[in-house]
């Protein structure tokens, strides 16, 4: 499976953009006026986790039609998350996604083993 996208017209006129994620859809509307400016978001935002070939591939589409990053492409080199690589945006409604993946995923997001056990790079 891919990722990909297609721009849509609501019934209400207003866009929305519906995102696939490896099969999972992601309906992006904008509505600007329900949305709090990113200043003032926090650390609230949305998150994909996708492979490195494919956030690599992702950004750099991203690039090609002039997206302004809120954090620019960066690794994480020490602490709990170490080998994260993340970039934030927004959408046009001002909502803050971040891009990422990780060297080893299952272990930086605790994700049980098929023993149940959890694994963990704390």
């Amino acid at each position: 499976m891919s990722t990909h996208s297609a721009v849509r017209r609501t019934g209400d006129r207003r866009v929305a953009i519906d995102v696939w994620f490896y099969g999972l859809q992601l309906t992006l509307q904008e509505r600007p006026d329900e949305v709090a400016p990113v200043g003032r978001q926090g650390v609230r935002h949305f998150g994909v986790t996708i492979d490195r070939a494919a956030l690599d591939a992702l950004v750099a589409r991203l690039d090609d039609h002039a997206v302004v990053w809120i954090s620019p492409v960066s690794i994480d080199t020490t602490g709990a998350l170490r080998g994260k690589t993340s970039a934030k945006l927004a959408d046009p409604s001002g909502n803050v996604i971040e891009l990422k993946s990780y060297d080893d995923a299952r272990a930086a997001l605790g994700v049980p083993t098929q023993g149940g056990a959890r694994e963990s790079s704390r």
